[in-house]
């Protein structure tokens, strides 16, 4: 399946869905949309056990994702990964923390905007190895 782009922005999709792409065989998505969704660090969960490889693009801006997704991202597979949206959402100072932990070299643009950092947060942020 070459789909390259999956944008489920506000749709009223849950952890339940999310769950269900581990079976998807999208080897090739390089995008993935789950904005203004109901979706928790359940589905973040889930998600980082999806053969993402070419993930390049994770938007979860207005989700309900905590500090916890970041933490799940640690083990994720998602080298490739460019852009990440975690504007809007109950991300703090310690999720910022934990981000210096994930293996995204090829980040480009992190997006914490409207969130619950503080000055701690940008601290943490000066040691990630964002190469």
């Amino acid at each position: 399946k070459q789909l390259r782009d999956l944008n489920l922005s506000s749709s009223k999709i849950t952890d339940i869905a999310v769950d269900h792409l581990i079976k998807c065989d999208f080897k090739q998505l390089q995008v993935l949309n789950l904005s203004y969704n109901e979706i928790t660090d359940i589905a973040i969960k889930h998600l980082i056990k999806c053969d993402f490889k070419q993930l390049q693009v994770l938007n979860l801006y207005s989700t309900k994702i905590t500090g916890i997704t970041v933490e799940h991202l640690i083990n994720c597979d998602f080298k490739q990964l460019q852009i990440l949206n975690l504007s809007s959402t109950k991300i703090t100072d310690l999720a910022v923390e934990h981000l210096i932990k994930c293996d995204f070299k090829k980040l480009l643009e992190l997006n914490l905007s409207c969130t619950k950092i503080t000055d701690k947060a940008v601290e943490h942020l000066i040691k990630c190895d964002f190469k």
